[in-house]
């Protein structure tokens, strides 16, 4: 959102969350013949988009950013967690429509004590980490730790298990149920809900046919694939009326030359064809379209990025426009930084299908917290092409979400990355082709072997995998090794040769891991309107993030 829109909406965005994610995540199944991984394209996100409230949420291509959009919408099925949709006026139809998918939370909440679903769960080997994730439980067996103690050292309530989806498997509720009442009355079995919320990912089709159009829509990135050539503009528009019996012929008629209009388009363009179009006026066809049946939500999944930067600039004060006229709340998904910048009240960073940073929009670009996003951020080109700029460039490509690292996701390219305690002393140019060599055997790994690969490796033959030797004389060859590291390189070239490239990457892992390999961070507050930062660098034994690029500029 503008700086001039930011004002005057300032008393909407303090509001209820109208979208509430919850430890949400998406995989897609393997299918291999060798290997069955998911991709794990979402991996547990949480966050709140209040009404009003324009979210900004970016990222490189691949980490997820429009498979969570779609699975907001249930485009994409999610494998676990909730998006939760606020608004009391539509949680009471849907509770008065679906009465026996309908869940009264006061009464869970009442009949309940956290104390007593947490020991059911620990019984059941459920980690502590998964039932109060980012609060400092990831090594801790359930075995090894009175429930009572965890409730009370962790300050959960009934309402935290729920959120972490532990609720059908506790028996609080059914699988099915998706409608949740927290505050409101019930009278001759009618529902009077003052504050509740629907469970979208929950929500059968009938139900996801209302709540799409009606209250959640998704603008696409591509204009030109997103709509039909053999339909008119008018078809293309019409097209959600129709779907949900809106008004009569006549007055969908009516409404798509409205709405036209809206989207500065003229009521003659109703006749014509997408092709007839220009790339700035399919997206307003496309916009007007998701507009169609007056949404609360909108997912705009990067609504500008195959436009010129002239209609850019038209299509973004469209939709601030919009946005103050309609009361519409945005997930705006995007590259531009310079573009989220302008339009966004708050910025989400997407890494590997983890949130890394989220926050207000001019505290996350003044003064970022995590070390992706300092990095992100450098990327940013300067309109003076004479201007310099220290520029953080990243090593590598991202892991493949098959295999993602099992502590923090930044891990394998993270300038800054926290090395373990006894190699503090290594020099730096060192210790990055340790990271280097680390990240080519995990490679290795994931690499595709054909049948011929793995039956030549199971009769001790040499395969294309086979030679290290190349790999360590390009990497360690010109510089003198610490006796301390090379032992450990040579013994994981060992390993290699006889093409054992697991034990290796084990082996690596066991010598040169640090905290940044083994644990997941939580997300820490790094200011005080409310930013917070998924890094272990944000805990005080070790330094801030931004200190040390201060010192890999010197």
């Amino acid at each position: 959102m503008s700086k001039q829109a930011m004002s005057e909406s300032q008393s909407t965005v303090q509001a209820e969350p109208m979208i509430q994610v919850r430890n949400l995540k998406t995989y897609y199944p393997g299918g291999g013949l060798i290997a069955d991984e998911p991709v794990k394209a979402v991996d547990g996100v949480s966050f709140d988009i209040k009404k009003g409230e324009t979210l900004g949420l970016v990222g490189e291509s691949g980490c997820g950013k429009s498979t969570l959009g779609r699975t907001l919408v249930q485009l994409e099925d999610a494998t676990a967690g909730a998006s939760r949709f606020q608004k009391p006026d539509v949680v009471e139809q849907m509770a008065n429509t679906y009465g026996r998918r309908t869940v009264d939370l006061r009464e869970v909440y009442a009949d309940n004590d956290a104390v007593e679903l947490v020991t059911k769960l620990f019984a059941d080997g459920v980690q502590p980490k998964a039932v109060a994730p980012d609060r400092g439980w990831e090594d801790v067996d359930p075995d090894e730790i009175d429930a009572a103690d965890f409730v009370q050292q962790t300050d959960l309530d009934v309402s935290d298990v729920i959120d972490q989806g532990f609720g059908p498997k506790l028996g609080l509720f059914d699988q099915k149920d998706f409608v949740f009442i927290e505050e409101g009355r019930i009278e001759n079995g009618v529902y009077d809900v003052d504050r509740g919320y629907i469970d979208v990912t929950a929500a059968p089709a009938r139900a996801l046919k209302r709540l799409r159009g009606r209250q959640l829509g998704i603008v696409f990135q591509d204009p030109e694939s997103s709509l039909n050539d053999r339909m008119t503009v008018g078809e293309i528009i019409r097209e959600p009326l129709d779907v949900h019996g809106w008004g009569t012929p006549r007055e969908r008629r009516e409404r798509v030359r409205e709405l036209l209009e809206t989207v500065g388009l003229r009521p003659e363009h109703y006749y014509r064809y997408p092709h007839q179009f220009s790339g700035g006026q399919r997206q307003r066809v496309g916009i007007a379209r998701s507009l169609a049946l007056e949404p609360d939500f909108l997912v705009l999944d990067e609504p500008v990025s195959a436009l010129d930067v002239s209609v850019q600039a038209k299509i973004l004060n469209l939709l601030e426009d919009l946005q103050k006229e309609f009361g519409l709340t945005y997930l705006f998904i995007a590259h531009d930084l310079s573009v989220v910048r302008h339009i966004c009240d708050r910025v989400a960073v997407m890494y590997l299908g983890n949130l890394m940073e989220i926050g207000p929009t001019d505290g996350l670009f003044e003064n970022p917290g995590n070390p992706y996003t300092h990095s992100l951020l450098s990327a940013i080109p300067e309109p003076d092409p004479s201007a310099s700029k220290d520029r953080i460039t990243l090593r590598g490509t991202p892991p493949s979400p098959r295999d993602p690292p099992i502590g923090c996701p930044f891990s394998t390219r993270c300038p800054v990355k926290i090395r373990p305690d006894e190699y503090e002393h290594i020099d730096d140019d060192i210790w990055q082709r340790v990271e280097v060599f680390r990240e080519v055997i995990r490679e290795r790994t994931r690499a595709d072997r054909s049948l011929t690969d793995h039956a030549r490796e199971l009769l001790g033959r040499s395969t294309r995998f086979s030679d290290v030797t190349e790999i360590t004389d390009e990497l360690f060859g010109d510089v003198d090794v610490p006796s301390e590291v090379a032992e450990h390189i040579r013994e994981a070239a060992s390993f290699v040769e006889k093409g054992h490239d697991n034990k290796a990457r084990k082996y690596l892992f066991d010598q040169f891991g640090s905290i940044c390999d083994t644990d997941r961070p939580k997300h820490y507050g790094v200011s005080d309107d409310g930013r917070t930062s998924f890094c272990h660098r944000h805990v005080d034994r070790y330094e801030d993030p931004a200190p040390e690029f201060e010192k890999l500029k010197q």
